[in-house]
Protein backbone atom coordinates (compact mmCIF):
# COMPACT_ATOMS: atom_id res chain seq x y z
CA UNK A 1 0.00 0.00 0.00
CA UNK A 2 0.90 3.48 -0.78
CA UNK A 3 4.13 2.40 -3.34
CA UNK A 4 3.79 4.96 -6.68
CA UNK A 5 4.23 3.55 -9.81
CA UNK A 6 4.84 4.47 -13.39
CA UNK A 7 2.60 4.38 -16.15
CA UNK A 8 3.42 5.28 -19.99
CA UNK A 9 0.97 5.41 -23.63
CA UNK A 10 3.41 5.67 -26.10
CA UNK A 11 2.45 6.05 -29.91
CA UNK A 12 4.55 4.71 -32.62
CA UNK A 13 6.28 6.82 -35.05
CA UNK A 14 5.30 4.92 -38.34
CA UNK A 15 2.23 4.02 -37.41
CA UNK A 16 0.26 6.38 -35.02
CA UNK A 17 -2.80 3.95 -34.55
CA UNK A 18 -0.21 1.13 -33.00
CA UNK A 19 0.46 1.72 -29.11
CA UNK A 20 2.53 0.82 -26.41
CA UNK A 21 0.73 1.12 -22.98
CA UNK A 22 2.41 -0.37 -19.59
CA UNK A 23 2.23 -0.08 -15.99
CA UNK A 24 5.55 -0.44 -13.47
CA UNK A 25 5.68 -1.04 -10.09
CA UNK A 26 8.80 -2.19 -8.09
CA UNK A 27 10.50 -2.27 -4.88
CA UNK A 28 7.25 -4.58 -3.62
CA UNK A 29 8.89 -6.39 -0.25
CA UNK A 30 8.63 -10.68 -1.05
CA UNK A 31 8.84 -13.25 1.50
CA UNK A 32 8.25 -17.01 0.56
CA UNK A 33 10.05 -20.40 -0.77
CA UNK A 34 10.78 -21.93 -3.82
CA UNK A 35 11.17 -25.78 -3.70
CA UNK A 36 12.92 -27.58 -6.75
CA UNK A 37 13.38 -31.37 -6.12
CA UNK A 38 15.88 -31.42 -2.67
CA UNK A 39 16.72 -27.51 -3.18
CA UNK A 40 15.01 -24.81 -1.37
CA UNK A 41 15.88 -21.08 -1.42
CA UNK A 42 13.75 -18.70 1.11
CA UNK A 43 13.45 -15.15 0.05
CA UNK A 44 13.10 -12.58 2.93
CA UNK A 45 10.67 -9.27 2.53
CA UNK A 46 14.51 -7.43 4.21
CA UNK A 47 16.34 -8.36 1.14
CA UNK A 48 13.94 -9.55 -2.09
CA UNK A 49 11.61 -7.28 -3.89
CA UNK A 50 9.37 -7.86 -6.50
CA UNK A 51 8.14 -6.26 -9.76
CA UNK A 52 4.70 -5.63 -11.68
CA UNK A 53 4.95 -5.34 -14.94
CA UNK A 54 1.43 -4.39 -16.73
CA UNK A 55 0.87 -3.88 -20.28
CA UNK A 56 -1.21 -3.58 -23.49
CA UNK A 57 0.96 -3.58 -26.46
CA UNK A 58 -0.65 -2.65 -30.49
CA UNK A 59 3.00 -2.31 -31.54
CA UNK A 60 4.74 -2.57 -35.20
CA UNK A 61 6.38 -5.84 -36.57
CA UNK A 62 9.43 -5.06 -35.57
CA UNK A 63 11.06 -3.16 -33.03
CA UNK A 64 13.98 -3.57 -30.76
CA UNK A 65 13.86 -2.58 -26.79
CA UNK A 66 15.52 -2.45 -23.84
CA UNK A 67 14.61 -3.17 -20.46
CA UNK A 68 15.67 -3.27 -16.93
CA UNK A 69 15.22 -2.39 -12.98
CA UNK A 70 16.57 -3.50 -9.72
CA UNK A 71 16.08 -2.96 -5.80
CA UNK A 72 17.91 -3.13 -2.70
CA UNK A 73 18.36 -1.68 0.77
CA UNK A 74 20.60 1.30 1.55
CA UNK A 75 21.26 3.32 4.67
CA UNK A 76 22.27 7.13 4.86
CA UNK A 77 24.70 8.19 7.02
CA UNK A 78 22.18 8.27 10.67
CA UNK A 79 21.96 4.38 10.00
CA UNK A 80 18.52 4.94 8.67
CA UNK A 81 16.82 2.38 6.16
CA UNK A 82 15.73 2.92 2.84
CA UNK A 83 14.52 1.36 -0.43
CA UNK A 84 15.61 2.42 -3.76
CA UNK A 85 15.30 0.91 -7.17
CA UNK A 86 15.18 2.07 -10.63
CA UNK A 87 13.14 1.12 -13.62
CA UNK A 88 14.49 2.15 -16.86
CA UNK A 89 13.09 0.87 -20.37
CA UNK A 90 13.71 2.63 -23.72
CA UNK A 91 13.42 1.86 -27.74
CA UNK A 92 9.40 1.29 -27.35
CA UNK A 93 7.70 3.49 -28.90
CA UNK A 94 7.82 7.88 -29.79
CA UNK A 95 10.01 8.56 -26.60
CA UNK A 96 9.32 12.17 -26.98
CA UNK A 97 6.23 12.02 -25.74
CA UNK A 98 8.18 10.83 -22.43
CA UNK A 99 10.36 7.92 -21.52
CA UNK A 100 9.43 4.99 -18.91
CA UNK A 101 12.70 5.96 -17.06
CA UNK A 102 12.24 6.58 -12.96
CA UNK A 103 14.58 5.43 -9.09
CA UNK A 104 11.79 4.55 -6.68
CA UNK A 105 12.93 5.58 -3.36
CA UNK A 106 10.75 4.64 -0.50
CA UNK A 107 7.55 3.97 -2.41
CA UNK A 108 8.07 7.38 -4.22
CA UNK A 109 8.83 7.73 -7.82
CA UNK A 110 11.54 10.20 -8.76
CA UNK A 111 11.34 10.99 -12.71
CA UNK A 112 14.87 10.85 -14.57
CA UNK A 113 15.39 11.55 -18.04
CA UNK A 114 15.80 8.88 -21.01
CA UNK A 115 18.74 6.09 -20.31
CA UNK A 116 20.63 5.13 -22.93
CA UNK A 117 24.15 2.67 -22.71
CA UNK A 118 27.22 4.37 -23.62
CA UNK A 119 28.21 0.95 -25.90
CA UNK A 120 25.58 -0.91 -28.15
CA UNK A 121 26.13 -4.44 -26.26
CA UNK A 122 25.17 -6.66 -29.02
CA UNK A 123 27.53 -9.90 -29.57
CA UNK A 124 29.57 -8.62 -26.24
CA UNK A 125 26.71 -9.16 -23.78
CA UNK A 126 29.10 -10.11 -21.14
CA UNK A 127 31.13 -7.05 -20.83
CA UNK A 128 30.42 -4.33 -18.59
CA UNK A 129 27.43 -2.24 -19.48
CA UNK A 130 27.85 1.85 -18.55
CA UNK A 131 24.64 3.81 -18.52
CA UNK A 132 23.95 7.45 -18.68
CA UNK A 133 21.00 9.29 -18.25
CA UNK A 134 20.48 12.77 -20.54
CA UNK A 135 19.79 14.94 -17.10
CA UNK A 136 22.74 13.01 -15.40
CA UNK A 137 20.99 11.59 -12.56
CA UNK A 138 21.40 8.00 -13.55
CA UNK A 139 25.34 7.11 -13.65
CA UNK A 140 25.31 3.33 -13.26
CA UNK A 141 27.76 0.48 -14.23
CA UNK A 142 26.80 -3.40 -14.64
CA UNK A 143 29.28 -6.25 -14.24
CA UNK A 144 27.58 -9.09 -16.13
CA UNK A 145 26.89 -12.23 -14.13
CA UNK A 146 24.50 -14.23 -16.60
CA UNK A 147 22.91 -14.00 -19.66
CA UNK A 148 19.38 -15.16 -20.04
CA UNK A 149 19.45 -15.81 -23.92
CA UNK A 150 15.91 -17.13 -25.23
CA UNK A 151 15.84 -17.72 -28.95
CA UNK A 152 12.23 -18.11 -30.87
CA UNK A 153 12.40 -18.49 -34.68
CA UNK A 154 9.54 -19.08 -36.51
CA UNK A 155 11.09 -17.79 -39.54
CA UNK A 156 8.94 -15.47 -41.43
CA UNK A 157 5.77 -15.66 -38.85
CA UNK A 158 7.84 -14.38 -35.73
CA UNK A 159 10.84 -13.99 -34.25
CA UNK A 160 12.09 -13.19 -30.77
CA UNK A 161 15.90 -13.05 -29.62
CA UNK A 162 16.20 -11.73 -25.84
CA UNK A 163 19.12 -11.48 -24.23
CA UNK A 164 18.44 -10.72 -20.37
CA UNK A 165 21.77 -9.65 -18.63
CA UNK A 166 22.38 -10.35 -15.00
CA UNK A 167 24.83 -8.44 -13.02
CA UNK A 168 26.18 -6.20 -10.21
CA UNK A 169 25.33 -2.42 -10.43
CA UNK A 170 27.26 -0.06 -8.80
CA UNK A 171 27.39 3.84 -9.37
CA UNK A 172 25.15 6.71 -8.19
CA UNK A 173 21.84 8.05 -8.70
CA UNK A 174 20.08 11.80 -7.93
CA UNK A 175 16.64 12.01 -6.48
CA UNK A 176 14.16 15.10 -7.49
CA UNK A 177 15.84 17.39 -4.25
CA UNK A 178 19.10 16.63 -5.50
CA UNK A 179 19.82 13.96 -3.19
CA UNK A 180 22.84 11.87 -4.68
CA UNK A 181 22.44 8.26 -3.36
CA UNK A 182 25.49 5.92 -4.12
CA UNK A 183 24.74 2.30 -5.19
CA UNK A 184 26.71 -0.85 -4.30
CA UNK A 185 26.62 -3.88 -5.18
CA UNK A 186 22.73 -4.11 -6.55
CA UNK A 187 22.04 -7.16 -8.46
CA UNK A 188 19.94 -6.12 -11.26
CA UNK A 189 19.13 -6.93 -15.00
CA UNK A 190 18.75 -4.90 -18.36
CA UNK A 191 17.83 -6.95 -21.29
CA UNK A 192 18.25 -6.04 -24.98
CA UNK A 193 14.90 -7.43 -27.63
CA UNK A 194 14.93 -7.66 -31.25
CA UNK A 195 11.14 -8.97 -31.80
CA UNK A 196 9.35 -9.34 -34.84
CA UNK A 197 5.92 -10.34 -34.75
Amino acid sequence: PGLENITTVLPFDEDKTRYFMTTKQFCMPCGGTIKWGDYKYEFSKENAFCALDWGRVNTPYQLVWYWGNGAQKIKDEDGSEHTVGFEITWGIGDESYGTETCLFYDGKVHKIGAVDVEKFPKDRYMEQWKFVSEDGRFNLTMKPTFNNHSDLDLKVIARMNCHQIYGIWNGDVTLDDGTKLEIKDMFAFCEYVENRW
